[in-house]
């Protein structure tokens, strides 16, 4: 991975757990965005805090789960180049894809929306390997990557929501959306 300051720390949610990748793209479905709840600047932290940054988030397709991340926040010059990420849901659970994908979608990460907050965790490889390996959800082993199936209402459950979920611990990334007031670009 590369590092925060080089890659949108945004982008980071499409890379945790690179060793989970899916044959579609998480999520029962495309999240429906409100704009007013994800346009404006966000400061992002990782679990380093030298990692902190400002990065602007617009909308490009509400309908869509269209966003584009921006990593100079303070820059509101339209020609500079965005970050595409689709946003698709599983109940309150996101999931975050890039929108250059070419043969598997990553599926290391899953985000909770809390207010303003943005809370990423890291998928553990060895849980979703386990889930797998039992039948309890679709997908293959590979090598040194687990690949997942087209998944169903049940399987989600199972990955986010069952009594032992894929995922724990700390969030990986935490996201903060500012009040507009702190916008340069307002």
């Amino acid at each position: 991975m590369k590092p925060f300051h080089f890659f949108p720390v945004f982008a980071v949610l499409v890379l945790l757990g690179g060793c989970i990748v899916s044959e579609e793209p998480l999520g029962e479905e495309v999240a429906v965005l409100k704009p007013e709840e994800w346009k404006g600047v966000w400061l992002v932290s990782g679990n380093n805090a030298q990692n902190d940054e400002l990065i602007r988030v617009s909308v490009v397709d509400a309908g869509k789960g269209l966003l584009a991340v921006y990593k100079d926040a303070a820059s509101c010059d339209p020609s500079t180049e965005p970050f595409p990420l689709h946003v698709r849901q599983s109940g309150a659970w996101l999931f975050f894809h890039s929108a250059d994908v070419q043969n598997f979608y990553n599926a290391g990460s899953a985000a909770l929306r809390a207010g303003n907050k943005l809370l990423a965790y890291a998928i553990s490889k060895s849980r979703v390997e386990e889930l797998v390996g039992q039948g309890s959800l679709p997908g293959r082993l590979e090598r040194d990557r687990v690949i997942l199936g087209p998944m169903t209402h049940e399987h989600y459950d199972v990955l986010l929501r069952g009594e032992r979920p894929a995922w724990g611990g700390e969030p990986a990334l935490v996201a903060v959306k500012l009040p507009d007031k702190l916008d340069p670009c307002r």
